[in-house]
């Protein structure tokens, strides 16, 4: 019999059609099991947008909240997706010491603590969850009230993915969107959309204030990185913002005074400033950090060894046949002692018995393996681990308060420009190869933002134009860099 293809997939957008055509025969069928007049469905849903200014985006979203809450008392059930995993961790530590009831969902959080925490809003009303875009595809929450959007979505594609947690099988729901005034230039993608434009109540003075000492609680490390991944996610936006770098570090320092609660600017590692292009700005606090080798030295010195147990499926079933689970089992139920022993056996005698089943050496492998903290690649994972595994100097600072202060900033423009000249790679022309090299950098990091985000969408990395202009940017980075050293441009290998 021929072999038969089937594809399943809840959306279809034009993108997909030529994948379809390459794996499925010519002359396949596409079927529709939804219906034109259920395609617009986000349509049919009521939204809202609220434009704020910077400092006010604890109480854009504390409000939106509260207001769900007071609107349906009894079945309230809210999803509020963020920008980032640290904003979202950084979020819900806040409404938390406000005293909601609000779970976290993003991508550093285990699939076991994703999995209940998916249960456990599925599963129940008058509940709320902040999340990243692990949510945002894919996943059923039935009975969601509100959908709530902080910061402006990466496309109208991603709002629409997002709104479309709500409204599900004809029932009701609505849909707000939290803008900073800065974005609202994305209302333009969505202008074809039923959105009402409602104004945020400034006559909360006293909430405000609770707001930012409830900000002001959350742990340092936490304000920190969110502060850290703020200002990575912005240096790809500057420029399409208009913003000078020097534009940009005064939001991020205001982001930290009144958005996170920190008395301090948070301290940056040099090297994450340097490759980030901002060396010289005064008004940022850099300290310095351990080098990537050092932090993957100290990861090897404080690794703990973990027994690790890998079955080969393959083998085991050709061998036993019936019997593989049960085999299987038996293995995995043995402790660390009769594991090892079992290895030992295999590797002298090239079989054991393990619960009356002959077990041969390419059925199993056991060995004892370092477990270190697992580091994504890129500038801001290393950054992040460094600050939490060692006593960083930036944290030691901002904990105690004597960190770069946030109303003392303009003082401190001759340190930090004598600081930046020494820390600069001198070469024949050291000016030009360290901004060519930093912006380098700047572009693997944000290759690496952008691969990790349409990742998480669960998008297409060689299709996604967020990649796509991340890869241009690299090749016009590294071609900067090859005619900075040697006045040749920089060729990419086909």
């Amino acid at each position: 019999a021929e072999r038969q293809s089937l594809c399943f997939s809840a959306t279809v957008p034009a993108k997909l059609l030529p994948v379809l055509k390459m794996a499925m025969a010519n002359g396949h069928e596409l079927v529709d099991c939804v219906g034109e007049e259920e395609v617009d469905t986000h349509a049919q849903i009521e939204q809202a947008v609220v434009t704020h200014s910077l400092e006010l985006s604890l109480l854009a979203l504390y409000q939106s909240i509260r207001d769900e809450m007071q609107r349906r008392p009894d079945d309230y059930k809210i999803i509020a997706f963020l920008p980032t995993a640290r904003s979202t961790a950084f979020n819900t530590a806040v409404l938390q010491n406000m005293g909601l009831d609000v779970m976290e969902i993003h991508s550093r959080c285990s699939q076991g603590e994703r999995t209940t925490v998916s249960d456990t809003f599925r599963n129940n009303v008058k509940t709320i969850l902040l999340s990243s875009d692990v949510s945002a595809r894919g996943v059923d929450y039935p009975d969601i009230s509100l959908v709530l959007q902080v910061s402006a979505p990466t496309s109208k594609e991603q709002y629409v993915q997002r709104l479309g947690r709500t409204g599900r099988a004809g029932k009701s729901g609505a849909g707000c969107l939290l803008l900073c005034d800065y974005e609202k230039d994305f209302l333009k993608q969505i202008k074809d959309l039923p959105i009402t434009t409602v104004p945020l109540k400034l006559d909360c003075k006293e909430d405000l204030a609770k707001l930012q000492e409830a900000a002001a609680r959350v742990d340092d490390e936490l304000a920190n990185q969110t502060y850290r991944a703020w200002i990575m996610a912005m240096v790809g936006q500057r420029k399409l913002l208009k913003w000078s770098k020097e534009d940009m570090v005064n939001k991020a320092n205001l982001f930290a005074s009144d958005v996170l609660g920190r008395s301090a600017v948070p301290p940056l590692q040099r090297d994450l400033v340097t490759q980030l292009g901002l060396a010289g700005i005064a008004a940022l606090n850099v300290v310095d950090g351990p080098t990537a080798d050092e932090v993957a030295a100290q990861e090897e010195a404080d690794a703990e060894e973990t027994l690790v147990v890998k079955v080969h499926k393959k083998e085991m079933g050709l061998g036993l046949m019936k019997d593989a689970k049960k085999a299987t089992d038996a293995i995995m139920a043995l402790d660390e002692e009769a594991a090892l022993a079992l290895q030992a056996t295999l590797d002298e005698k090239g079989e054991a018995v393990v619960a009356g089943f002959k077990i041969v050496s390419d059925m199993v492998t056991v060995k004892m393996v370092k477990k270190t903290m697992k580091r994504s690649g890129s500038t801001n994972s290393m950054c992040s681990t460094s600050s939490a595994g060692t006593s960083t100097t930036g944290a030691a600072l901002s904990r105690n308060g004597s960190a770069l202060s946030l109303c003392s900033i303009a003082s401190s423009d001759s340190e930090q420009d004598s600081s930046a000249q020494r820390a600069a790679p001198f070469k024949s022309d050291p000016e030009v190869v360290k901004t060519a090299i930093a912006r380098v950098a700047a572009a693997g990091t944000a290759m690496s933002e952008a691969m990790a985000a349409v990742k998480e969408a669960g998008g297409n990395m060689k299709s996604d134009p967020l990649v796509v202009a991340a890869q241009k940017e690299m090749s016009d980075a590294k071609s900067g860099v090859a005619e900075a050293k040697t006045g040749k441009p920089w060729v990419a290998k086909v």
